[in-house]
């Protein structure tokens, strides 16, 4: 959508990263928007594993964005330069389920550019373009179906689904809630350090399909947003354990102490 360049702010006396609108996307409506989206959503978050946008504007008729320039590590560098790599992948995969079940918003499309990773252990993500807000009562459902599911409760994984889908028509709930809970004990038995979650998690939502339950589509967009966290966190770490970065945030947000998380 756009190209990023090294720049210097001649006014602030400060190196930022310049992104530049490519013509034919400044001509499309739809990609504008998205341009615009990208801007209001980096500039409306003070986080710190976030890239500061500093401005947006317009010159000579090409648009740009102003952020922070933020050096920092590739992911294929890290072990070249010495870093503590399970110590940044769980750093990495925290941040991510703290901006997602704290903060409430979901970086849709995390990959290897978008990272950068600062010494001890720092990750910045990087091109908010496309981002996923989420309303106070999604994020807390969100975080109530995995702590649910993290610890074994098959019944209220299949009660929150039911309660929160904008759309179901089924047949028998004793039948669904029976197998919902039969696969959700099955997974804590085999126990969450041998599975990845998110895979798991994806195939709830195939037994929501067999019976005619909607899932709420910021449902799949958390769960894509963890499944890419992890998929990238094990290929660095094969020893990273999503379910025990994420719990201190999922009991955070639901208001439990840690030692309730487990």
């Amino acid at each position: 959508m756009g190209e990023v360049y090294l720049a210097k702010d001649t006014k602030l006396e400060r190196i930022v990263a310049l992104k530049m609108l490519r013509a034919d996307v400044a001509s499309d409506e739809d990609r504008m928007r998205r341009f615009v989206l990208e801007a209001k959503a980096a500039a409306a978050l003070n986080h710190p594993n976030i890239a500061h946008i500093y401005d947006i504007g317009e010159e000579s008729g090409a648009k740009f964005i102003t952020m922070e320039f933020i050096e920092g590590i590739h992911e294929h560098d890290l072990e070249a330069h010495g870093m503590d790599i399970p110590r940044i992948v769980d750093a990495g995969v925290r941040a991510v389920c703290r901006m997602i079940f704290l903060h409430g918003f979901v970086h849709a499309d995390l990959h290897q550019g978008n990272l950068r990773f600062m010494p001890p252990g720092r990750v910045v993500f990087l091109d908010l373009g496309l981002v996923g807000e989420l309303e106070d009562a999604d994020r807390l459902t969100s975080a109530a179906l995995l702590y649910s599911f993290a610890v074994g409760d098959g019944e209220t994984v299949a009660r929150l689904f039911f309660e929160t889908a904008p759309h179901h028509a089924v047949p028998d709930y004793a039948e669904y809630e029976r197998e919902m809970a039969t696969y959700v004990r099955q997974v804590h038995k085999t126990g969450m350090g041998n599975v990845q979650i998110t895979l798991e998690i994806g195939r709830l939502f195939d037994i929501l399909r067999r019976h005619r339950i909607q899932a709420r589509s910021h449902m799949t967009m958390v769960n894509l947003a963890l499944m890419t966290a992890e998929g990238m966190g094990k290929r660095l770490d094969p020893t990273l354990q999503l379910n025990e970065a994420a719990l201190p945030y999922l009991a955070e947000a639901l208001g439990m102490t840690a030692s309730a998380a487990g």
